[in-house]
């Protein structure tokens, strides 16, 4: 009688070649870009037998997708051999690298593992860099001729002074850009083809004139994410033209200072806009004042909206509620306090009762008559005599609006003052509710990596 595991042996190998290598594709495409070690998928595949060994050597795609991690100034040579090994086997197809070092090598502008990216960059489609600055500036478009995904993150600054411009923008085919600042300043003045990005992402402490002056010329964009640290200048000049963004579809805004925000926001002209993220590190009552006085020329088709912040979103839930009316096409809403804050400043219930159907209400007076899923975690930090209670309000709230009315999920996860759990309710394709409870200390971390 055979043991389990030559059964699991037999097993594998009754699988055909071709449908073998169609499975290791899809399993290695679906995991998480992960960095190269013993769980990687390839590597997980030909631990199973030696039929699955040779099936994954012979599966060129399953070695296209290369993470490496440098954490010890004494790994770089073993690092890059493990690298160049696991890139022959990639054969002629397109890649996407991913590289970091978070220590220094003998030499600033180089390193082995440099190197190697060096020798594949031809073949490059997309490449993620968190290296030393001067390390970057060792590549030159020529050598990228496929690159259409360039994301470019300082590691240790070996040379602050470096002042070179990166090179690989200037491929000829780049779509996607995400970068900090400095960068973003040198190129600029380039020839980066702007007009054909689709996707921009850019961080740092940001000019809202610089940031405009970049978007005006982007002309083709789809996706911009922009992270505002602050800006360096109280008193920057003010950008005088409208920002005409027709293609824009998805716009994601984190900040800790809403100034700089409210000055890009007002010269922006998107009226394709589908999906706007908001990460806020304490409120955004500022930003949504604003967005809201441009709301009929650049919001109204928003179809998602998506709010973190730390903080209240407005002073009560009666003008969120009124700013959220002339979104009369959004679909989906989440709205988490990243720190089991409270968003509706104790008024969770009034925001409920203003989403909850009655049989008065007509098409024109409905707060958000096509939406689809409602997401709210946070917690009441006022305790309030409201009635009815909250539990009350989500009940009413997902028996006014059915699966035929278009409402498909729920999710309320919440906290009330003197309770030592958090209730959750929710709902799924279903016209059940279900009622839980989760530790307080975990939401809190599951909000924090939202």
């Amino acid at each position: 009688m055979e043991t389990s595991s030559g059964t699991l042996a037999c097993y594998a190998q009754m699988v055909p070649p071709e449908v073998l290598a169609q499975i290791f594709i899809l399993f290695s495409e679906s995991q998480e870009n992960r960095w190269v070690g013993r769980r990687a998928a390839p590597l997980i595949l030909m631990q199973i037998c030696h039929y699955w060994r040779q099936a994954a050597l012979s599966t060129p795609r399953v070695w296209r997708r290369l993470s490496a991690y440098v954490r010890n100034a004494g790994a770089f040579e073993s690092k890059a051999a493990f690298m160049r090994l696991w890139l022959s086997r990639s054969g002629s197809g397109p890649l996407d690298i991913s590289l970091a070092e978070t220590c220094c090598y003998a030499w600033a502008s180089t390193s082995p593992t440099m190197a190697v990216i060096s020798d594949y960059l031809h073949r490059c489609r997309s490449l993620e860099l968190r290296v030393p600055e001067s390390r970057i500036q060792w590549f030159t478009p020529p050598q990228a001729p496929i690159l259409s995904r360039l994301t470019v993150i300082y590691g240790p600054r070996t040379h602050r002074d470096y002042g070179k411009d990166l090179g690989l923008a200037f491929s000829p085919h780049i779509r996607i850009l995400d970068l900090d600042l400095d960068y973003l300043r040198r190129l600029h003045s380039g020839s980066v083809q702007w007009a054909g990005l689709h996707t921009l992402s850019v961080s740092g402490v940001l000019s809202a004139y610089e940031i405009l002056a970049v978007l005006h010329e982007c002309s083709s964009l789809r996706h911009c994410d922009l992270a505002f640290y602050g800006s360096d200048n109280e008193e920057e000049a003010e950008y005088q033209e409208t920002v005409k963004m027709d293609h824009l579809e998805r716009l994601s805004l984190h900040y800790n200072d809403d100034s700089v925000v409210d000055m890009v926001v007002e010269k922006l002209d998107t009226p394709g806009l589908t999906s706007l993220a908001i990460y806020a590190d304490e409120c955004c009552e500022g930003f949504l004042a604003t967005w809201r006085s441009v709301l009929p020329e650049a919001g109204s088709m928003l179809k998602d909206l998506f709010i973190k912040c730390d903080g209240g979103i407005l002073p009560d839930s009666d003008i969120f509620s009124d700013f959220l009316r002339q979104l009369e096409h959004l679909e989906d809403l989440t709205i988490i306090c990243s720190r089991l804050g409270d968003p509706f400043n104790g008024d969770v219930e009034g925001f409920l009762q203003a989403l909850t159907l009655s049989t008065d209400d007509t098409p024109s007076s409905t707060l958000l008559p096509r939406l689809r899923k409602l997401e709210l975690t946070g917690v009441s930090q006022i305790i309030t005599m409201r009635k009815p209670s909250l539990d009350t309000c989500v009940q009413e709230f997902c028996s006014s609006r059915p699966l035929s009315s278009g409402l498909q999920s729920v999710s309320v996860k919440w906290c009330v003052p003197g309770d030592a759990h958090v209730t959750c309710w929710s709902r799924e394709d279903s016209r059940q509710i279900e009622v839980g409870y989760e530790d307080p200390v975990v939401l809190m971390a599951e909000c924090g990596d939202s």
